[in-house]
């Protein structure tokens, strides 16, 4: 399995509510070859989606396998019913904004911008290769976009930063959220 993203395997999973998504990289097992693993704990019931992606040493070509679960309980959660583009962590604040200066055509662009609760910008750590990656799914869960920023600067090293906002340009397949 070749290297993408710094990584071999990427394991994207999520619940049909879209609150708990979970970017895992299996491992391979040190005594049965070909088997790889990881380790995954559900936030929430319901069913889970799984993308399974990886590129085989063999062919230049990115697999993507697809396939999902159930995770029994009570659904707390139910499906957005509008875009939420703002994520709280602690004292930190991530933010998706739609660049309204965009007109026409169907890509639209979104600033992404990572503050602390003051507004104050925060510095970006490397994270498999980039200062940031976007990851969109469809309504149906059936697929994805993995998005990097326009801004072209790439970490030399996992002690650079990147300071402000990052631009990614997005063309959703068809309307809705």
């Amino acid at each position: 399995v070749a290297l993408s993203h710094t990584k071999k395997i990427h394991l994207l999973v999520v619940d049909e509510s879209l609150t708990d998504y979970q970017h895992l990289h299996p491992e391979p097992d040190s005594l049965y070859d070909g088997t790889w693993r990881c380790s995954l704990t559900p936030k929430n019931a319901g069913k889970y989606f799984v993308f399974f992606d990886f590129i085989p040493t063999r062919s230049p070509r990115r697999v993507l396998l697809t396939s999902f679960f159930a995770v029994e309980g009570d659904r707390v959660s139910k499906p957005p019913v509008q875009e939420k583009l703002l994520y709280s962590s602690g004292k930190r604040r991530f933010e998706l904004k739609r660049d309204e200066s965009e007109e026409g055509g169907q890509a639209m662009k979104l600033i992404f911008e990572a503050s602390d609760e003051d507004g104050k910008i925060l510095a970006l750590r490397p994270v498999m290769g980039a200062f940031a990656h976007m990851v969109a799914f469809d309504d149906e869960l059936k697929g994805f976009a993995h998005l990097h920023p326009l801004e072209n600067a790439l970490p030399a090293g996992q002690e650079d930063v990147h300071e402000g906002p990052l631009t990614f340009t997005f063309s959703p397949p068809k309307e809705g959220l």
